[in-house]
């Protein structure tokens, strides 16, 4: 999410992952791919920031449910970019 518009969305995956109790599960990275020209003409604002301070600023959004009835919900604030100017 940047500002008030979603960027990208991954696809659904309807998939069971056991954890043991009181253990960690490595899962595989989720990738989304987003073309220069779609941003461009989705969100311009993205890309004159990315212009001017060399970095991007999103919300990233998780929506899940764990055992298939709690919904699990967690929003983290990211920046891409080293902070020079593009």
């Amino acid at each position: 999410v940047y500002g008030d518009k979603t960027v990208a969305t991954s696809q659904v995956k309807d998939t069971d992952i056991e954890i043991k109790k009181f253990s960690e599960v490595n899962l595989e990275p989720i990738r989304i791919s987003l073309g220069f020209l779609s941003l461009a003409t989705k969100v311009p604002a993205l890309i004159k920031e990315y212009r001017q301070t060399g970095k991007l600023n999103l919300i990233v959004n998780t929506i899940t449910t764990i055992n298939g009835s709690l919904p699990y919900t967690k929003t983290d604030k990211i920046t891409l970019g080293g902070g020079t100017q593009a």
